[in-house]
């Protein structure tokens, strides 16, 4: 009856039997304490809860120190989503037994569903500390669900795979750990997990999704799709299948199949973010600027906040030497999201074109604490310099960029070639030279390459 434990399996007539027993045990002896419990369960097992809490408060009273009583009239009340009570029933348990592991597991369970989570994971931890072994790791289940609700998605993995341990052939688990895996990045646990749920009967919409998204990650298109499919075969009111499902024909350029499916995406919801923007990107693929930056506009009004659109809008105004609209939209998502040293590097290169190297050096150095691998910061950081003249720094920024990315200017070819100029770059190619400065020199080659072929091209395109 109670939860992770296995049914009774008695029939009707087993629990009527039993009801019509305890009742002429109770007209026998009303303080029969047994009887009073034993009608409880069976009400319980039967779904009577009114019937069960009746029977099981009177249980309380005759014995007040049983905590099995309390235990069950909680669960009833819960059952008859009698919250508060639940939970002062259960807290009373723990103070007969604060050792009782379902009253624990029970807190956790009603915490959560109050979205209390910090008390649901001291309930659940506490369950797991008292029973770590279970025959039915339940309290390890929503232990991960709410760490993972909480954002400590390592937490929520390692709590599971310690279930998975326990109960290796649980499906649920599986599915729950394929999502944490995938919102780790973590495609090829996240593809296993996923073919282990569905391998272990959990067919279900969401491990289908899962699975989707990661194949389309690996470049797995067709199966991707297929998974895609049949989540929305399980889920037809779920519009994020219908988006992703989009971006999988885009990414097989079958734009058709593609705009299709976000339309669908907004016929369930009108206000669906990124269905909205995707149709933007198709519109802005096929050269149709202005109608992608309406799509875009579009998602920002129903969400200022959409740091894809923010992004988008405040490139194309960049592209169109809009600076100051460009920052408007730029600056919001920094707001939004400081600790995305992209949005930082497309700030500080507007800076840069603006004449304000304050703050494109301030943009500069934001970046590079945020982000210690790659070049880009770097790159930023060195022409910050060599706009101000210090070519020592600028040659020791590139060089370090150098070391750290081979083909570091590959990656930022409109930068270079909006952002450095010849003359300053000249001028910077003769003092490595004069310092012999080996590293350097083989930055600034690097750069002077990407202007040169550059150049080439738009003399190209000129004839």
């Amino acid at each position: 009856m109670t939860e992770g434990q296995p049914p009774t399996h008695m029939s009707r007539e087993q629990l009527d039997e039993i009801v019509a027993k305890c009742k002429r045990d109770v007209e026998k002896n009303p303080r029969n304490f047994a009887a009073h419990h034993d009608l409880g369960v069976a009400y319980m097992e039967m779904r009577e809860f009114d019937e069960a809490i009746k029977y099981l408060e009177a249980a309380t009273q005759l014995d007040p120190r049983n905590p099995s009583a309390w235990y069950l009239l909680g669960i009833a009340r819960a059952e008859k989503m009698q919250l508060d009570e639940a939970i002062d029933t259960w807290k009373h348990v723990l103070k007969l037994n604060p050792r009782h592991a379902g009253s624990h597991h029970f807190l956790g369970k009603i915490y959560a569903l109050k979205g209390m989570l910090d008390a649901a994971g001291f309930h659940f931890r506490k369950a797991i500390e008292i029973q770590p072994e279970p025959r039915y790791p339940l309290a390890h289940v929503y232990l991960g669900e709410v760490y993972l609700a909480k954002g400590e998605r390592d937490k929520a993995i390692e709590i599971w795979q310690e279930a998975l341990r326990l109960q290796p052939d649980n499906s649920r688990l599986r599915a729950n750990l394929a999502g944490a895996y995938l919102d780790n990045r973590d495609i090829g646990k996240a593809i296993e997990e996923s073919q282990k749920a569905l391998e272990l009967g959990e067919d279900t919409a969401t491990v289908h999704y899962n699975l989707g998204l990661a194949l389309g990650a690996v470049g797995h298109l067709d199966e991707s799709i297929d998974h895609l499919k049949r989540s929305i075969e399980l889920d037809p009111a779920d519009p994020r299948a219908y988006v992703n499902l989009g971006e999988m024909h885009a990414m097989r350029k079958d734009m058709d199949e593609a705009i299709k499916s976000w339309e669908k995406a907004l016929e369930i919801n009108p206000q669906q973010l990124d269905a909205i923007f995707d149709i933007g990107v198709s519109k802005a693929q096929q050269g149709d600027i202005d109608g992608a930056m309406k799509q875009w506009q579009a998602a920002l009004e129903i969400d200022p906040n959409y740091m894809r659109a923010l992004i988008n809008v405040g490139a194309v105004k960049a592209m169109n030497s809009d600076f100051d609209g460009a920052l408007t939209y730029w600056g919001k998502a920094a707001e939004i999201d400081p600790n995305n040293p992209d949005i930082h590097l497309q700030l500080g290169g507007l800076h840069l074109k603006r004449g304000d190297l304050d703050q494109a050096q301030d943009a500069a150095d934001k970046a590079l604490a945020l982000d210690r691998q790659t070049a880009r910061p770097l790159l930023l950081q060195g022409t910050v310099a060599l706009r101000r003249g210090d070519y020592e720094a600028a040659a020791a920024a590139w060089a370090e960029a150098n070391a750290r990315d081979a083909n570091f200017a590959l990656t930022d070819v409109v930068f270079i070639r909006t952002a450095i100029g010849p003359d300053e770059l000249a001028k910077l190619s003769d003092h490595v030279r004069r310092s012999r400065n080996k590293a350097a020199q083989e930055a600034v080659t690097a750069v002077q390459s990407i202007q040169k072929l550059s150049a080439e091209q738009a003399e190209k395109a000129r004839h």
